[in-house]
Formats: C-alpha cells, sequence, structure tokens
C-alpha cells in the first residue's frame, strides 16, 4: 500500500487579490508564510519517504520550512503545476467579467469545466498529466509514503482518481490553502481517500485563510 499526502501551497498575495495564478506566481503572504510553518510542524509526524513538488515558487516555498528540518530533498515536477490559464493569469474577476463576460460566466457561475479558456489548458490536459503521474509514482513506491505539493487544480484530479469519480465533479471538491488530503493506493489504479481537505493543524492555531 502506497500512501499520498496532498498538500495544497499556502496563501498567496494574488490569492487575497482574487486575481488567477494558474502558471504565473505570486509570493505566499504572511499568512501563508506561517500556514507553511504549520504544515511542516504536521508533516514531521509523519515517516515521509520521498517529497514531490510542483516547480512553481509559491509551491517550492510553501514545503522549504519542512526541507530544512528534516533534510529530505525536494523533487521538482511540472506535472504538479497548477492548471494554466493562458490569458486569464493576473486578471481578478471584475477584469474577467468586464473583458471575458460569456467565457467567465460559463466557466465561473454555470461551473462547465470544459469551457476553453483563452491559450490556456484544459481540465483534460491537466487530469490526464496529474494521474499519470500518481500512477508513475505510485508504482515506483510500493509501501512507501510520499508528499505532493501542489496546486488546487492539480490536486483534485489526483483526489478524482483515487474516488474513481469523474472529472465533471471538479467542482465538488474544496481544497484550501495548506489544507492535506491523504490516499492510499494498493495500486496505481486502485485508490481510497483516508482524509480530504485536513485544516486541523491550521485551525488549532487560527492560521486559516
Amino acid at each position: 500500500m502506497t500512501t499520498v499526502i496532498l498538500v495544497r501551497h499556502g496563501e498567496t498575495v494574488w490569492n487575497l487579490e482574487g486575481r488567477v495564478q494558474g502558471h504565473g506566481n505570486s509570493g505566499l503572504s504572511d499568512l501563508g508564510k506561517r500556514q507553511a510553518v504549520l504544515v511542516a510542524k504536521r508533516l514531521k509526524m509523519i515517516a515521509v519517504d520521498a517529497v514531490y513538488c510542483s516547480d512553481l515558487q509559491r509551491a517550492l516555498d510553501t514545503i522549504e520550512p519542512y526541507i530544512e528540518q528534516t533534510g529530505l530533498p525536494v523533487i521538482k515536477s511540472p506535472a504538479l503545476r497548477e492548471k494554466s490559464f493562458g490569458k486569464w493569469e493576473g486578471l481578478t474577476a471584475a477584469d474577467l467579467e468586464r473583458d471575458y463576460a460569456e467565457l467567465w460566466h460559463r466557466y465561473h457561475v454555470l461551473k462547465e469545466i470544459h469551457t476553453a479558456v483563452p491559450g490556456g489548458e484544459s481540465w483534460d490536459e491537466v487530469q490526464a498529466r496529474t494521474v499519470d503521474f500518481v500512477r508513475s509514482i505510485v508504482a515506483g513506491h510500493p509501501d512507501k509514503t510520499v508528499v505532493f505539493v501542489g496546486h488546487g487544480g492539480a490536486l483534485r484530479p489526483i483526489i478524482l482518481h483515487a474516488l474513481g469519480a469523474p472529472l465533471t465533479s471538479l467542482t465538488h471538491l474544496s481544497v484550501d490553502n495548506c489544507g492535506i488530503s491523504t490516499l492510499t493506493f494498493k495500486t496505481p489504479d486502485d485508490g481510497r481517500v483516508v482524509t480530504l481537505n485536513d485544516c486541523s493543524h491550521l485551525i488549532m492555531e487560527g492560521e486559516v485563510g
């Protein structure tokens, strides 16, 4: 049995400002930096064999306190990147309502996940890269515990894969900043969700965004 622990990055300045991030990057906010310290404290209670992280800086900054305290190497992977939002990156909801009114309504209000974002990835593409990645890691780490540090758009398809749920269920999952979800896999395609979006390590310290 392989255990996969999913960690979303801490709160960023763009999260606070309500800007679309995607492959763009924003530094962690003061709250996000405190959340990263609390994630390190939580993960140190677990015997972790390997750490894989999105190569976007906000994810790397989130796992840095843990790496500094444990000395474990972090393996960067673009497979754990956030969904690319193309021309929408850096824009606020107000910007999108003004400049892309119809598309934004379909995507954000009607939750039509297959709505094309100009210059961005489709959810099918995100699902393909993230599920291929988790399959390969599970196959290569039998009976080990691995940590994935990533983004809401990358971690939710992995959770759906463990559940055997369709991609259309994506909008029914919440993955909060520095929330932790734990999955187990008997095989690369036989997963279970043990915990989902656990933020207890943040709530106890009053550091939830």
